[in-house]
Formats: C-alpha cells, structure tokens, sequence
C-alpha cells in the first residue's frame, strides 16, 4: 500500500502560515492601541492638572500672566485630546478588523485540518483492510495445506 498522502497539503500549510501571520498583525495592533491609550491617559492628566493649576491660581492671585498662558494652553489641550481620541477609535478598528482577520483564517485551517484527518482516518482503515485481507488469505491457504496433507 502507497503511503498516505494529503492533496491539500500545500494549501494547509499556506492556511497555517497566513494564520500566523494574522496573530502576529493583530499582536503589532493591539500593542498600537495600548500605546495609544497609554498615550491619551497621560494627556488627560495632563489636562486634569492644568484645570487644577488654573483653578487654583485663580483662587490665589486673580488674573496674572501664568494664568493667562495657562488658559490659552487648555484649549490646546483639549484639541489633542480629541485628536487622540480619534487616532484610538481607529486604532480600535483596526484591531477589530485584524481579530475577525485572524477569525476567518482559524477557521480555513481548521476546516482543512479536520479534512486531513478524514482522509488519514479513511487511509488507516483502507491499511487495516488491506491487512484483515492479506491475514485472511494467510489463513485460508495454511488451512487448506492442512487439509490437503489429511487427505
């Protein structure tokens, strides 16, 4: 009996590859989103402090010139802020398109994995038939070289 042999090997491999390539880009894009998360916390709290500096340096003094620049500063701020806002949401979206990414190539290798593993189980009981065969055979000739020397 010929050896076992799966005709979409080439294509299973290719599968296995491509879905690890998928986990590596979805890895790269959740470390991105993090990063700019992280990124957008510290301008929030950049933000949280400067709302506290001028609120107390407008208890303290009235108008002065730090007070003003610290103003003027805020709204630059906040404008940051929306702009990472945006660069997280897409960041986000990213991840999302990369997990669903990764989701349809699991199930491409999946589907040709339990394919191959059909064809291998089909390929033990051809072997496993071909064996009873070959032993019944065995059987049935010593049976009758016994029964042909009785005579």
């Amino acid at each position: 009996m010929k050896s076992f042999q799966f005709r979409l090997q080439s294509k299973l491999d290719l599968c296995v590859n491509q879905e690890q390539m998928a986990k590596e880009m979805l890895q790269a894009r959740m470390k991105e989103l993090d990063n700019l998360v992280a990124e957008q916390n510290l301008l929030k709290q950049k933000i949280t402090e400067l709302e506290d500096t001028i609120r107390i340096i407008n208890s303290e003094n009235g108008l002065s010139q730090q007070l003003l620049i610290h103003k003027e500063y805020l709204p630059i701020l906040n404008k940051k802020n929306k702009i990472m806002l945006e660069k997280v949401r897409l960041a986000a979206l990213k991840v999302e398109e990369a997990r669903q990414y990764l989701i349809e190539k699991k199930k491409e290798t999946n589907v040709l994995e339990k394919l191959r593993d059909k064809k291998w189980e089909a390929y033990i009981n051809d072997v496993h038939t071909e064996e009873q065969k070959n032993n019944d055979e065995a059987a049935l000739i010593s049976y009758f070289r016994a029964h042909k020397n009785q005579h």
